[in-house]
Parts: C-alpha cells; structure tokens; sequence
C-alpha cells in the first residue's frame, strides 16, 4: 500500500426542510453537472427556491437536493445528502400551499401515497403556512496519513453557513447567505497567513421588492438571467414589462481572481433583457444581455450574451448560451471586431419514459474552481472531457434498473490528436435478499495527454433506520503521453451517515488509496 487518506467528517446541519401538505410530486433528474441537479416536474407550482427533493431510499424519504432555481416545469439544485444523484432517478417534491389571510391553519399528518389518479385531500384539510427561512450549519475535518513517511499529513477544517429569509416578517425585504472558511492547521501561525484565502463569501445578498413588478438586490450574488458572469458585488435593478418582458441593470465588481475576495478595482456594468413566452405546447425563455468589464477601471473587456432555453414538445428540451466579444485587449491592444468566444448548446429528447437521448456541444473556456472535492485525477477528467461534442443516451425500461452510455469528442484546431472518450454505468435498486442499490460504471479516455481505463462499483443502503451507508471500490489506470508517466490506483471507500434528527447529521468519510 502506498498510501492511504482517512476523512472525518462531522456535519452538524440545521436546515428547515420544505413541510410536506399531502401532495406528493415525482420529478425525474434529467442532468447532473458538477454544481446543480436538474429535475423536470410536470410543473413546478408549489415548490420554491430552497424547498428541499427527497428521494425514496429503502422505504423512507431522505432529503437529497435544495431548490436553488425553478422553472415552470423543472427545478435545481445542490445535492445536500450523501446519496449519489444520477441521471433518470426520481426524485419527490412536497408542494406547499400557503393559507388565506383570514384562515386558520390546521397542520395534520399525512402519509405520501403515489397513484396514478388525482389526489383527493381530506374535507378537513387546510393548507400548511410555508416557513419564510432556513438555515444550514455544517463542521468538517478531513486528515490524511502516509505510510511512505510514516507520519500524519494535512488535517483540514472547514466551515459552512448557509442561511436565507424570504419577505422577512411578512414584509418586502429578503436575505440569503452562503459562507465557508476553511484552512490547514500547520498553517496557523505561519508568517504571512493570509485569513482571506481561507474565508469564502459565495454569496451575502439583501434584496427589496417594491412591488409586484420591480426589484432590487444589493451586496454579492449570482442572479439567472445574468449568471453566464459570475458572480457580481453591487447592485441589481429589475423591472417586468408587460407579461412576458422583463429588464434591469446592475453595476459593481467582479470577485478577486486569485481568491474570490473583494476587488473593486474589477468594477463592471450592464445591462439586460428577457422575454418569456410559449413555444409549441411548452414555454420558452430568451434573454439577451450587455456587459462592460474593467481592469482598474480601464475596460478589459465588452461583450454580449444570449440565452435561449425552450421544451416545444413534452419530450423534447433546448438550453443554448453564448457569449459574443466585442471590445478585448490584446499584447495591450484594443481590439473591436465581433469574436465568438463562448458557446453551449444541449439538448434532450425522450422516446418514452424508459428512453431519452442526450446531446451537447461545448466550446466554453474552461471554468476555474475556487472549491472543489475532486481529486487529481478526478479533475484531469473533468477538464479532459468538459469540452466539444457529447451524446447520451439512458434507459430504464428494464424494472428497478438504469443503464446510461456516454461519448464525446474534442478537436480544438491545433491538437496534435483528437480526443475521444467513453463510458458506461448501470444502476440496480432494491437488490433481492440484501436489499439497497448496487452501483457500477466503467470509462475509458484518450487525450493529447492522457490514455486509460478507469471502473468502480458501489453498494449502499440503510443498515439501521437512521444509519445509511455506502461502500465502493475504484480502480484507476492512466498513462500520461509526456514522459511517460503512469498513475495506477486502488481506491475503498466508506461513507456513514447518521440522522440523529430531522435538524442534525453525522458523517464518517474512509478513504483508501493503495
């Protein structure tokens, strides 16, 4: 064994889950990406942004993603559990409805029951008041050992708080939050220890809406309809128009590049457009945007962008983005001429239920993580098959079992050799006798730089009521072409998750690499 990493983790979590009012509602994911699952509903009313999905694992509900964006018909979010969320799983939502002014709310428990007929509620049934905040604390420590050196290695902590109040008091002002700090313990004390680096503002947010129609957001957030920049540190107006346009502008900064803290000196502006309308028996948004970034205060950069996401048909789904420079400097050069420099086009089309195929092309410029679980490897993958063409296809016509096939290709122009790669993963619920799901999937890469194989399979289910747990085992070949380097692993997970109550978690995380 050459070495080996051992991860502690105690997560503490304090979050106020979306209340269930007897509706229940299956949505299925229909993409996984390394920030946000996206899960399609026949509509989305009643769910909220950080209303919480649950998933049915061994006969009961555990909550899995938290609502970040809606739709009309589908939803995303972050994953908050420790289940592995994949393509064509299903997912519930418990609508909340909230209750007339002058009605007097009656909270009762109700048993979820799926039917294929309209649920009929109790005569006696009144609607549940939706709480307007939630929160989430987490704390987690990871260590990791060597039996090379024979000595501990790095411990790391990390911090999170997360917390979001809508219309507080009932009034027309909103906040949300979302901050870690995080730090290696050998580097306390240390000359130069920056706590900058180490704290994490993702987002701090006030906003107030005037009235139905108009609204304004205040301090560091990521908002839809311009989210292609990033980030912003200033102000944000929005007015609707009529029904199906709405405008706003905003002005303030990029975060600092090296660490995502403030820099005013990266001070930007904008503007932009949308329109919402129907398309064939679906609905259809466009949104078209202006922004001028500066680089101490001298403009760096001028662009548009535009936004397209549409289902004309029940079965099929479009999403296209794309960024167009127009001002740019170059060797200290401005340069005017119209240059496409960003594109993503994905699309989505179900032959049934059981049967749906994906499709994407990707010539985005590489996106820079300022946090991120992925290991080595793990990140040569990522950033090896992020771009070009992609197509997919998923199927779970086979009962209580999900197979998804994947390939892409990648050519920029001046690689010295195409780069293609793919792969395979299957998916068994409800296993007879031992019951949980058995996981396995298998892929195969070759690059301008890197070629080889790579497989894992996976087994998780609750051991006792309030203990799940998953199991694993990944085997890593790569050989990388300058060189002639060769990586070869042997990796064993463990994963355990306690629920002490509906407001608390435990996780213990093992990690083996031989």
């Amino acid at each position: 064994m050459k070495k080996f990493l051992l991860i502690f983790l105690l997560a503490t979590v304090s979050t106020l889950f979306s209340q269930k009012t007897g509706e229940v509602r299956e949505g299925k994911v229909t993409f996984v990406s390394s920030q946000n699952i996206y899960v399609q509903f026949t509509t989305t009313e009643g769910i909220f942004e950080k209303d919480t999905l649950w998933m049915v694992v061994s006969g009961k509900d555990v909550p899995v993603v938290l609502v970040n964006f809606i739709s009309s018909k589908s939803a995303a979010g972050n994953n908050i559990g420790e289940v592995k969320i994949e393509k064509e799983m299903i997912l519930r939502a418990y609508p909340s409805v909230v209750a007339k002014k002058d009605e007097k709310i009656v909270e009762e428990p109700v048993t979820p029951v799926i039917t294929d007929q309209p649920k009929v509620l109790p005569a006696n049934f009144k609607p549940v008041e939706k709480k307007n905040y939630r929160g989430r604390l987490s704390v987690q420590s990871s260590s990791d050992i060597s039996n090379i050196t024979g000595s501990p290695g790095n411990q790391r902590w990390r911090y999170g708080l997360s917390f979001n109040a809508d219309r507080i008091n009932g009034g027309n002002f909103s906040f949300s939050s979302y901050t870690t700090f995080s730090y290696l313990t050998r580097d306390w004390g240390r000359e130069g220890h920056d706590l900058g680096r180490k704290l994490k503002i993702y987002e701090l947010k006030g906003g107030y809406a005037f009235d139905s129609l108009s609204f304004i957001n205040a301090g560091r957030f990521v908002y839809r309809k311009i989210s292609n920049i990033g980030a912003v540190d200033g102000l944000l107006y929005e007015r609707s128009i009529g029904k199906k346009w709405s405008a706003g502008i905003f002005a303030g900064s990029r975060p600092n590049m090296l660490d995502y803290g403030y820099n005013f000196k990266l001070f930007q502006f904008g503007a932009y457009a949308a329109q919402s309308d129907s398309l064939g028996t679906g609905l259809m948004e466009n949104s078209i945007g202006f922004v001028n970034q500066t680089n101490d205060f001298k403009t760096d950069r001028r662009f548009i962008y535009l936004q397209h996401t549409s289902n004309p048909i029940t079965s099929l789904s479009f999403f296209a983005s794309s960024e167009v420079d127009l001002y740019k400097l170059e060797a200290g050069e401005g340069k005017t001429s119209p240059d496409l420099t960003n594109l993503y086009v994905s699309t989505r089309y179900a032959f049934s239920r059981e049967y749906n195929i994906n499709l994407s092309y990707d010539v985005r410029k590489n996106v820079i993580y300022y946090e991120t679980y992925r290991s080595f490897i793990d990140s040569v993958l990522f950033n090896e098959t992020l771009q070009g063409l992609r197509i997919g296809f998923n199927t779970t016509a086979i009962k209580n079992f999900s197979i998804s096939l994947r390939s892409g290709f990648r050519n920029m122009g001046n690689d010295a050799r195409s780069s293609s790669d793919y792969g395979l993963s299957m998916y068994y619920s409800n296993v007879p006798y031992i019951a949980g799901y058995i996981s396995a999937n298998v892929g195969y890469l070759k690059s301008v730089y890197v070629e080889g194989l790579n497989f894992g399979v996976g087994y998780s289910r609750n051991l006792l009521e309030n203990l799940y747990t998953t199991i694993g085992y990944r085997n890593i070949n790569y050989e990388f072409n300058r060189g002639g380097s060769k990586l070869s692993q042997n990796i064993i997970s463990l994963d355990l998750n306690y629920t002490i109550n509906k407001a608390i978690n435990l996780g213990l995380n093992y990690e083996g690499v031989f």
